[in-house]
């Protein structure tokens, strides 16, 4: 019984990653994957352009938590003034009560008193604990099967065709495309500038 159990298990795996094989006979093609073998025979066009589904995974917070830190922050904790140097000026102690023309001075001695931030301690929420959501987006591959040989009857070139997020956390969708079986052999070269994925599949 275990053992029955364990080849279902294989199957259903195996069943799991199997790709898609898709006749390309239009110039637009959804996918509802991140990956298919895409089969070119005699309807289909030089350029196609073929949507798949990428999952994208990206880093959330999972729980919070609260700690305290030493901030420097007028705001937060306030201002401390400190005399950090003397200035000095001349007033006037007694003038003419007639014309009011200064008849005596006096030179003071004043300080330069600036104000600085304090520092305390405040309490901050931080992400404790990470985790990661995987979201399937939409993106497009152009391909152009640039004058390759014509196909007639049951002929047909089979790629392998598989969308992947570049890098974790990241936006930017990456292509592998693998020629499988073909009438001849193929090289594929990829073209795509300004973020636009766009591939030549040519003869060798």
């Amino acid at each position: 019984m275990k053992k029955l159990i364990s080849l279902v298990a294989v199957m259903l795996s195996v069943g799991a990653f199997a790709q898609e094989r898709v006749v390309v006979d239009a110039k637009d093609i959804s996918i509802n994957a991140s990956e298919a073998i895409l089969v070119r025979n005699a309807q289909t066009p030089e350029i196609v352009e073929v949507k798949f589904q990428v999952p994208m995974a990206q880093q959330v917070c999972q729980a919070y938590s609260t700690r305290v830190v030493i901030v420097t922050s007028a705001s937060q904790c306030g201002y401390e003034e400190r005399v950090t140097g003397y200035t000095t000026r001349t007033v006037c102690t007694r003038t003419n009560p007639i014309n009011g023309q200064c008849l005596r001075t006096e030179t003071q001695r004043l300080p330069i008193v600036q104000r600085y931030a304090r520092s305390c301690p405040v309490s901050e929420s931080y992400c404790s604990s990470y985790g990661t959501v995987t979201n399937y987006e939409s993106d497009k591959v152009r391909i152009k099967f640039k004058k390759l040989p014509s196909l007639g009857g049951t002929e047909e070139d089979t790629f392998s065709v598989k969308a992947r997020q570049r890098t974790y956390d990241g936006e930017n969708v990456v292509y592998d495309i693998t020629p499988i079986q073909t009438v001849v052999p193929y090289n594929v070269v990829k073209k795509g500038i300004f973020g636009y994925d766009s591939y030549v599949i040519e003869v060798k």
